[in-house]
C-alpha cells in the first residue's frame, strides 16, 4: 500500500502524451505553487551570502592608516554593492521566469536549447526503458539551459567571482527541481573547484591587509563569528542554515557569517603564492588563531620561508605548510595527539628548514640562532607563558631581507628615491647622490659631489637607515653638516639676543 502511494504521489512526472511535466490530480496546483515558493525562499536565502564581504571592506576602510588606502577600499565597496544588487535583481527574475515558462510551456522551452528533438507519437509504443531515457534527455537539456546563464546581463558577469556565485545559485535552484542525484552531482563537480578557488583567492587578498591590521580586532567589528559544528550536508557543500547546526556538534571548525556557515577545508596553494600568502591560507583554515601565535608567525615563519619559497617546488611548499599546520594544531589545543607529539613536530620542521633553505642571507650560525629562538617561543606558547619577543623583533629586523617589518613612511621615501636624488647621512659630513640602481640585485650606488663612489647599500639596508632617522632626503648637496651646524649655532645665538 505504501509503495503504491509513493508511485502515485511523485511530485512531477513527464507525460509522453501531452509532452509536459505534470503533477497528478488535485495536487497539481498545490505542488507547483509549493515548489515555486520553496525555490523563491531558497533564492532569497542564498542572496545573503553576498552580504558577507561588505562588512569586511567597510572595516578595512575604518582601519586604513592612509587616505589613499581608505579611498581604495571604499571604491571597491561601492563597486561590489552595485554588482551585488545587479545580480540579485536580474538573477532572481531570470530564474523565476524560466521556472514559470517551463511549467507553462515545457516543449517550447526545451526547443530553445540546441540538439533537442521533441518526442513524437512513436514514443507511445516504446518500452518503459525508452521512456526513461527520453525523460533523462529532456532533463539533461533543462540542466544545460539553467547552467548556461542566458538572460543574465553581461555587466554582472565581469567579475569571475560573481560569475561563479551565479553558477552556484543555479546549482542550488536545480536541487529543488525533479532531477536525479547523479545529474545534480555532475553540476556540482563542475562548479565547486572554480568557486572554491575564487573564494579562497578573495579571502587571501582580504587577509593580506586584514591580518596586518590586527585580525582579531577586525573580526570583532564585523558580523563574522567562529563556532564548532559537524560536517556540512552533501547537497549544500558551502553553505548551511544556522538552524541545521546540532547543539552538541564539536567536530569541525567552520566560519559563520550572519546567515550561513563557510567550512574551512584544505589548503589551496597556487604555484605563484609567496610565503605570506601561504601563511594567510593557513590562517583561514585554522581560524581563530591564538594571539600568542601571531609573533611566531610574522616574526619567524614569514622571513624564514620567504627564502625557501622562492626556490622550492610546489610539493615541497605543501610539505612545509603541512608541518606548520600541525604546529598550529598543537598550539590551539584542538588535537591532543599533536600536543603530545609537539617536541618532535617542532624539531622536524626546524630540521627541514635547515636542510631545505638554501642561499639564505643568514649564515649558518645566525640561522641556527633564529631557529632556536623560534623553538623557545613555541615551547613558551604551549605552556601558555608570555612570549618575550622584543629580542626576536630586533634580530629579524636586523638580518632579514624582507621589508614587511618597516613602516610605510620609510617605504614612501624609497618610492620617491630616483637617479640624481641627494640624501644626507649622519655618518658623513657631505651629501651624496644616487648614481645607479640595479633592478636585479636591488643595490643602490651613491657618489659624492665630485663623482667619486661614496657607498653602496642594499634596499633593505637603505630602508633601515631612513627608518632609524640616520638618512634623509635633501636638495642642498654642497652644504656640509659642519656648515649646517655652524649656521644653526648662529641662528640660535641671534634668537637669544
Amino acid at each position: 500500500m505504501r509503495s503504491h502511494m509513493s508511485k502515485e504521489r511523485k511530485l512531477i512526472q513527464f507525460d509522453h502524451y501531452s509532452h509536459r511535466y505534470i503533477a497528478h490530480g488535485r495536487d497539481k496546483a498545490m505542488i507547483t505553487q509549493a515548489c515555486r515558493h520553496k525555490l523563491l525562499e531558497q533564492i532569497n536565502s542564498l542572496f545573503n551570502c553576498l552580504d558577507i564581504v561588505e562588512p569586511v571592506f567597510t572595516n578595512l576602510a575604518k582601519l586604513a592608516r592612509h587616505y589613499e588606502q581608505q579611498k581604495t577600499y571604499l571604491t571597491l565597496l561601492k563597486q561590489y554593492s552595485f554588482e551585488k544588487n545587479t545580480i540579485k535583481k536580474n538573477l532572481k527574475k531570470n530564474i523565476l521566469d524560466q521556472y514559470d515558462n517551463f511549467f507553462a510551456h515545457p516543449t517550447a522551452f526545451l526547443k530553445q536549447t540546441t540538439h533537442y528533438t521533441p518526442p513524437t507519437q512513436e514514443s507511445d509504443s516504446k518500452s518503459q526503458k525508452d521512456k526513461q531515457q527520453l525523460h533523462k534527455k529532456a532533463a539533461d537539456h533543462l540542466v544545460k539551459r539553467f547552467a548556461s546563464l542566458q538572460g543574465i546581463p553581461s555587466a554582472s558577469l565581469q567579475n569571475p567571482l560573481s560569475s561563479q556565485l551565479c553558477l552556484y545559485f543555479f546549482n542550488q535552484c536545480l536541487s529543488q527541481l525533479p532531477f536525479t542525484h547523479q545529474q545534480i552531482q555532475q553540476i556540482e563537480q563542475q562548479i565547486q573547484p572554480s568557486l572554491i578557488i575564487e573564494l579562497t583567492a578573495l579571502y587571501q587578498e582580504l587577509n593580506q591587509t586584514l591580518i596586518k591590521q590586527d585580525v582579531l580586532t577586525l573580526l570583532s567589528f564585523s558580523d563574522i563569528r567562529f563556532y564548532r559544528v559537524s560536517p556540512v550536508r552533501r547537497h549544500s557543500p558551502f553553505l548551511m542554515p544556522k538552524s541545521a547546526i546540532p547543539s552538541n556538534a564539536k567536530r569541525k571548525t567552520l566560519l559563520i557569517s550572519q546567515h550561513f556557515i563557510w567550512p574551512i577545508g584544505s589548503i589551496y596553494l597556487s604555484p605563484h603564492d609567496n610565503a605570506q600568502q601561504a601563511i594567510h591560507a593557513l590562517f583561514v583554515r585554522h581560524s581563530p588563531i591564538p594571539v600568542k601565535l601571531l609573533p611566531i608567525i610574522y616574526d619567524g615563519y614569514i622571513p624564514l620561508l620567504s627564502q625557501y619559497f622562492s626556490q622550492s617546488s610546489h610539493d615541497d611548499k605543501l610539505a612545509v605548510l603541512d608541518s606548520i599546520s600541525r604546529l598550529i594544531d598543537s598550539l590551539t589545543g584542538k588535537k591532543k595527539l599533536y600536543r603530545e607529539n609537539t617536541p618532535s613536530s617542532i624539531n622536524n620542521i626546524y630540521k627541514l628548514a635547515r636542510q631545505q633553505i638554501k642561499q639564505s642571507p643568514l649564515n649558518s650560525a645566525k640561522l641556527t640562532q633564529l631557529l632556536e629562538i623560534l623553538k623557545q617561543c613555541h615551547i613558551l606558547a604551549i605552556k601558555d607563558e608570555r612570549i618575550e619577543n622584543q629580542d626576536l623583533h630586533y634580530y629579524i629586523a636586523k638580518n632579514t631581507t624582507s621589508l614587511e617589518s618597516f613602516t610605510s613612511q620609510a617605504e614612501n621615501i624609497m618610492t620617491q628615491l630616483s637617479i640624481g636624488q641627494w640624501i644626507r647621512l649622519e655618518s658623513r659630513t657631505d651629501a651624496i647622490k644616487l648614481s645607479w640602481h640595479s633592478n636585479l640585485t636591488q643595490r643602490y650606488l651613491f657618489v659624492n659631489q665630485y663623482g667619486e663612489k661614496a657607498g653602496e647599500w642594499s634596499e633593505t639596508e637603505l630602508t633601515q637607515l631612513f627608518e632609524q632617522g640616520k638618512a634623509h632626503l635633501t636638495t642642498e648637496p654642497t652644504t656640509s653638516n659642519t656648515v649646517l651646524n655652524l649656521l644653526n649655532t648662529i641662528e640660535g645665538s641671534k634668537s637669544k639676543r
